[in-house]
């Protein structure tokens, strides 16, 4: 799997999630992913109106806040870390295929979607960007207790897995 800039969750994420129709408790909550352009970006949902969603893009300033229409919205559902020849990788679950999972990684086209068994699959918490070593890296949150995150980072081995606070994290979404 080739290695995508380490910067990507602040970017482009090249995912298309499940077309979910927004129920009337998540009107005014929750992550999403908006399409842009082509393109899909985090972000939440901060007001409603009808079939109309005022967003605010993660890690965007609020002069990109806008309203969209429902059809430019994917929740997020089922994150997961999937393991691939040793390494752990950010993904979506698109739907269940069979015995197995059909995946999205994050950062990645469609050309690297699979279908996997539940045996390379861990449920994450959230997406992150963690600071180690003077640089942002995306991350998996496997467990939080109060202000401390347990993470995973994405495209490495799990011993690299450590337990973050402070001003090293930051949470792109949680569930």
């Amino acid at each position: 799997m080739k290695k995508r800039p380490l910067l990507f969750v602040l970017s482009v994420m090249h995912l298309l999630f499940s077309l979910n129709v927004i129920s009337a408790e998540e009107k005014n909550r929750g992550m999403v992913m908006a399409e842009w352009e082509g393109a899909w970006y985090y972000a939440v949902i901060l007001d409603s109106k009808g079939a109309q969603y005022y967003i605010s893009y993660s890690f965007y300033s609020s002069e990109w806040d806008e309203w969209v229409p429902e059809e430019r919205l994917r929740f997020i559902e089922d994150l997961v870390m999937v393991e691939w020849e040793g390494k752990w990788y950010c993904a979506a679950v698109l739907e269940k295929r069979g015995n197995g999972f059909l995946i999205r990684y994050h950062g990645y086209g469609s050309e690297w979607d699979e279908v996997v068994s539940s045996d390379r699959m861990e449920n994450i918490k959230g997406l992150a960007v963690v600071l180690w070593d003077n640089q942002w890296y995306p991350a998996g949150i496997l467990a939080r207790d109060g202000y401390k995150y347990f993470i995973r980072y994405h495209g490495y081995k799990e011993s690299w897995d450590e337990i973050v606070s402070g001003d090293r994290i930051q949470v792109i979404l949680e569930k």
